[in-house]
């Protein structure tokens, strides 16, 4: 029935529910939203200090904890 239906079986149907056109293409993102979003390159990315070391391994740890999996 729903093959017929495509096919024009019942009169209407067709120009009733045009197929969707397709989606267009997803613009680039921004320069200025593309810094902000994609992580520095690895050459200016200044080293971890103990600090950020430090929240690294409790997240990690936290993670553990909830999942029971390590990383």
């Amino acid at each position: 029935m729903l093959m017929q239906s495509m096919r024009g079986g019942h009169p209407g149907a067709s120009s009733s529910h045009p197929p969707s056109p397709p989606l267009p293409p997803r613009p680039p993102p921004h320069p200025s939203h593309q810094e902000t979003l994609t992580p520095p390159t690895a050459v200016s990315t200044p080293a971890l200090d103990a600090n950020d070391v430090y929240h690294l391994r409790m997240y990690e740890t936290k993670y553990e904890e909830q999942t029971n999996l390590p990383l």
